[in-house]
């Protein structure tokens, strides 16, 4: 990759237990649930992404948008 050069994933962050409401937390983990039955993944936290990108190089700045 050049230097400048922007790699974009539009993913869902989990957030932390407890964050959003009962609702919202339970809908969530239905699609992470789904995730691991379908395609064998799983929904990830920022930290677990950022974790994830930077043990690919550590140069890969993570910025996340709400």
């Amino acid at each position: 990759m050049k230097s400048g050069s922007r790699i974009i994933a539009m993913e869902l962050l989990m957030p932390q237990i407890g964050e959003d409401p009962y609702m919202v937390n339970r809908a969530i983990t239905s699609i992470d649930l789904q995730m691991l039955t379908v395609f064998n993944t799983k929904e990830r936290a920022k930290a677990e992404w950022e974790s994830l990108i930077k043990s690919a190089d550590e140069i890969f700045l993570v910025k996340a948008f709400r």
